[in-house]
């Protein structure tokens, strides 16, 4: 830095420099928080394939709503994870009494953007689009610079299959009460 004064970083974080301290002293880290099983808050569920802290909220759809969107980085990298959310969601609304009458359980997963380079979709956190279904009438998904996409899950009650849609072609959300919106969450 420029004023030669150090600062402190978790070593999780990458940086573009690697320092050098005195001999003998060993490097700090930031401990996972030890809140519940796996090192998950309370509340959370922990999937240890991805080592990572899960929890289903209800939207909050006040000015904040954008800011919870951003910071719940619902994003599935496998089909385990895919199935794993699944069963999660669908706990969450079975036990808050959602969709008693429908024929499926619906919920927000979460948000892609364009790459701005090669035109593909990533999350809205930036992490790849690795693993999706296929988006619906076996397309792929569009991403456009101009416009985020919603991911939903789908999951018919009969089967326990899930697919995933936007709103564009799931207009049912709008008809889901506020109550019963969820977002997927998720803690690395």
């Amino acid at each position: 830095m420029s004023d030669g004064v150090w600062l402190s970083y978790s070593c999780v974080n990458k940086l573009p420099f690697v320092c050098r301290g005195p001999a003998g002293l060993a490097p700090t880290t930031s401990p996972k928080p030890t809140h519940g099983p796996g090192g998950c808050p309370s509340n959370w569920t922990y999937y240890q394939p991805m080592d990572a802290c899960y929890q289903m909220q209800v939207v909050n759809y006040d000015p904040d709503a954008e800011k919870q969107i951003v910071d719940c980085h619902g994003t599935i990298h496998s089909q385990g994870e895919n199935e794993f959310v699944r069963d999660l969601a669908v706990k969450f609304l079975s036990d808050n009494n959602c969709f008693k009458n429908w024929n499926y359980y619906l919920y927000w997963i979460g948000e892609l953007k364009h790459d701005g380079k090669k035109g593909t979709c990533i999350w809205y956190n930036s992490e790849d689009f690795d693993y999706y279904l296929p988006y619906p009438h076996n397309t792929i998904w569009p991403c456009k610079k101009e416009k985020e996409i919603s991911v939903f899950g789908l999951v018919n009650k009969k089967t326990n299959e899930v697919s995933w849609t936007d709103p564009d072609n799931e207009m049912d959300w709008w008809l889901v009460p506020d109550s019963c919106k969820s977002i997927l969450c998720k803690m690395l």
